[in-house]
């Protein structure tokens, strides 16, 4: 039988697309989370564009999971702050040209200046490069895919010009046999955003064809020629197992498990116990012994038993206005208080009862499971805690050393290598497809640290 690549046997359910086991596309326990059979998710039927009949392959169940993804890290600081740190370093000091030469049987890189190659350095400055490739790491980070848009001149022997396409609004289709070529499309339109109906004959949606990186520049060009349009799609995705059109992002196992929903919650459950709770510090019962005592009568005066409510209310608020200003504030610590004792048939009473009513919030509630969630969320989206000061909020912080610091940094930025590959492929793409200079490469300038003994400045220059 041959392969269908729009059907997985998986745990032995249809699945129609790779995505079966995004939690948006799983039925889960409401109650334990525990994960049940995979659900069928169907391409679904788009329209036609140009003559041909469009299948859009859904990003999740209801075609949602972009949006579910960052709707639950909107509240989580950590996740965030971690994505942004290694969107930082993966950006680099941005994009730089450079040749890698033999010295002394080393491959060193040598940095290029931009007069020396005028044509690649006014195509890289007109196309606003570091704008461009900002936003595409961001959402390879957040979602291990990105869209690229390539616009070629009118004959199609060259590329003018890239855009990023967000890739919550790109939604990818089942292939179109054109020719000789398997050709996927790319539909765009911001209505993914709100789960919207979307046709691709609707004004504003566009939609393009995707590039296959292993097809030829005459390929391309015979397929363009065919549209009106002279744009295709360009898709930098790492590549994943078991995924046919969206890659599943590492981290995002964090929000299945709903690790993210934990770190969430705990500071809503603490400002919820806060607002709540009364700041009481102690509980101080007297007997009715004392205020007969305290209180016995006179000529002036009535004995306790005797008095109005008024009066009794008041020489009780005297008693404990100055037991509270024996044991509130900081003046008044280590101070000793006594209280009165009296014989009760044959057993000596204590006729003050003070008990100190104990303070959840003192001992940090919730704050371990914060700290188990945050560590969990930076470990999948592969950020060491050291290099964001992550510690338990309330306790002891371990930033770190600086050497801690620098070798996880400069560990950080050698394992965005492979990421680099992927979201420059775009733009070594276009230098392959230009005809520009095989001999220079095109990377990303980093600042790697060192120490001072080996270099005054504590840094020099790398490119990836």
């Amino acid at each position: 039988m041959q392969a269908n690549p729009d059907v997985h046997l998986i745990d032995q359910a249809i699945v129609v697309t790779p995505n079966a086991f995004d939690r948006s596309s799983t039925t889960e326990d409401n109650n334990t989370g525990n994960r049940k059979k995979p659900i069928i998710v169907e391409p679904e039927p788009v329209g036609k564009w140009n003559g041909y009949e469009l299948y859009m392959i859904p990003w999740g169940k209801k075609n949602l999971w972009p949006n579910e993804v960052i709707a639950r890290m909107a509240e989580c600081g950590v996740g965030k702050k971690a994505l942004r740190f290694s969107s930082k370093a993966h950006s680099g000091r941005g994009v730089s040209l450079y040749r890698e030469e033999s010295q002394d049987g080393k491959l060193v890189q040598n940095f290029i200046d931009d007069k020396t190659q005028p044509k690649i350095s006014e195509w890289l400055k007109a196309n606003r490069i570091s704008r461009y490739l900002r936003a595409s790491i961001e959402d390879y980070e957040w979602f291990f895919i990105s869209f690229s848009e390539i616009i070629f001149s009118k004959d199609c022997t060259q590329v003018n010009k890239i855009r990023h396409k967000e890739a919550v609004f790109c939604r990818l289709t089942k292939p179109v046999k054109i020719g000789d070529l398997d050709v996927c499309f790319m539909v765009y339109s911001d209505k993914f955003l709100e789960g919207e109906t979307v046709k691709v004959e609707q004004e504003d949606v566009v939609t393009m064809p995707v590039i296959d990186p292993y097809w030829t520049k005459d390929e391309v060009k015979k397929l363009l020629k065919r549209f009106t349009d002279k744009r295709a799609c360009y898709i930098s995705a790492y590549p994943t197992v078991g995924r046919f059109y969206y890659p599943d992002a590492d981290w995002h196992s964090v929000v299945r498990n709903q690790w993210v929903d934990v770190s969430a919650m705990v500071p809503a459950a603490k400002a919820a116990i806060m607002r709540n709770q009364s700041t009481i510090k102690y509980h101080i019962e007297i007997a009715l012994e004392y205020w007969k005592q305290a209180y016995p009568g006179t000529d002036e005066s009535p004995g306790w038993m005797a008095m109005s409510r008024e009066e009794k209310e008041k020489a009780i608020g005297e008693v404990l206005g100055k037991i509270n200003s024996t044991l509130a504030g900081s003046k008044n610590a280590g101070k000793s208080i006594q209280s009165p004792k009296h014989m009760i048939g044959n057993k000596l009473e204590s006729l003050w009862t003070i008990t100190p009513i104990d303070d959840k919030l003192k001992d940090g509630a919730y704050l371990p499971d914060s700290e188990a969630a945050n560590t969990e969320i930076l470990f999948a989206i592969g950020v060491d805690p050291s290099l964001i000061g992550h510690g338990s909020p309330g306790g002891k912080l371990g930033a770190g050393s600086g050497s801690d610091k620098r070798e996880a940094y400069n560990i950080f930025i050698a394992l965005k290598g492979s990421d680099r590959d992927v979201t420059l492929e775009p733009l070594n793409y276009i230098k392959e497809y230009n005809g520009w200079d095989e001999d220079v490469k095109i990377g990303i300038r980093d600042i790697q640290l060192t120490t001072l003994d080996k270099n005054p400045t504590g840094t020099q220059n790398v490119a990836s």
